[in-house]
């Protein structure tokens, strides 16, 4: 990574709500790499579509980019041969810059009182996501088959739509779709677990802590959130 910075290297990141660029800065300053807000970095931001980072990576327009389980098949729909290769995750990384835990960007939340007024409301929700991500575990062939599942995935083929499936539970993707694939296996494209324990909270709490650091976040936020387990769905 430090010797594509010092290549000039151009780094694309999908912001997602902003949520892992605070992140991005911290773990490439720990890496001794300038980049944030008080960086002398140049930076371009735009509102763009999701497979854009794949275009820029195929184009060459930049060298590096974060990606979701949606990327190889974009790139495999415009470019066959390029190969990709994955540098490092959010999760194998989180640890590496003093989290406790991998960090979820995408979640669930709602209001104190309305959590106490209609809390069987959301215990239920919590108990048929869980539910939702073992039927996705242990269906995966017969999902792939339904009518309308690449409109939910966005790929165009039903390779594609079977690679992000495939990629999603950690499956053996080198066998099925190539050797250029085998690195591709030691990221699984979502995390699975959709609950909170408490090395989670305390991961998340110090990385909301960091971004109060950088800018990104009001230094009371814990005035006004509150992350903890429910005890009918640890």
């Amino acid at each position: 990574m430090q010797a594509l910075a010092e290549d000039n290297a151009v780094f694309g990141f999908a912001g997602w709500q902003s949520g892992d660029i605070p992140f991005h800065i911290r773990l490439l300053n720990e890496w001794g790499i300038p980049f944030g807000p008080d960086a002398d970095t140049p930076f371009q931001m735009q509102n763009t579509s999701n497979e854009s980072v794949a275009q820029l990576l195929v184009r060459g327009d930049v060298t590096i980019g974060n990606i979701g389980p949606h990327i190889p098949g974009y790139v495999e729909q415009i470019l066959p041969e390029i190969k990709i290769l994955p540098v490092y995750t959010i999760a194998e990384m989180a640890t590496e810059v003093g989290y406790e835990a991998p960090l979820m960007f995408n979640s669930f939340t709602c209001r104190q009182e309305s959590f106490e007024e209609h809390r069987e409301g959301y215990v239920a929700f919590a108990k048929a996501m869980k539910e939702a991500f073992q039927f996705r575990k242990e269906e995966a062939e017969k999902i792939k088959q339904w009518d309308n599942i690449k409109d939910f995935t966005g790929q165009k083929t039903d390779r594609q739509n079977s690679f992000y499936i495939d990629w999603m539970d950690g499956k053996d993707l080198s066998a099925k779709y190539g050797e250029k694939y085998e690195l591709w296996e030691h990221d699984r494209g979502y995390w699975t677990n959709p609950y909170l324990t408490d090395e989670i909270i305390a991961a998340h709490k110090k990385f909301i802590d960091d971004s109060v650091d950088l800018g990104y976040m009001m230094k009371d936020w814990r005035d006004y959130v509150e992350m903890k387990q429910v005890d009918e769905i640890k």
